[in-house]
């Protein structure tokens, strides 16, 4: 479940109120929802204090697990590494404040085909 506190009509909805285009939160919702199942899981020790982890179970894999890595240095890249095989899902905008979003170098936007129940 991600609870918000609007879909549209105000600065933080999902949606845009004029366009009902999706925000950047819109498609952070969407990719948690694609990968995150309920159970939480303890992360581990974050290799730098400005990066955020949280770890869950991954969603329709037994024994998976999904790690979100938040970089929150305006400035800076981080590093994270995994032992174990993976796959890489990458959000970036090129201002924090863009309405843009790219996942894995693509421009996340509504489309045909946008909300199947696959994977991104």
């Amino acid at each position: 479940m991600i609870a918000h506190n609007t879909l549209s009509a105000s600065d933080h909805g999902l949606l845009d109120e004029s366009t009902l285009a999706p925000r950047p939160n819109y498609w952070a919702a969407w990719l948690w929802s694609k990968l995150m199942r309920t159970s939480v899981l303890k992360p581990g020790p974050s290799p730098a204090q400005s990066l955020h982890l949280y770890a869950q179970c991954l969603k329709d894999v037994p024994g998976g697990v999904t790690l979100l890595a938040i970089n929150a240095d305006p400035t800076g890249s981080q590093n994270l590494t995994s032992q174990a095989a993976s796959e890489r899902y990458t959000m970036t905008a090129a201002k924090l404040e863009d309405t843009r979003v790219e996942l894995n170098g693509k421009e996340l936007q509504l489309g045909a085909g946008c909300c199947s129940s696959s994977r991104p």
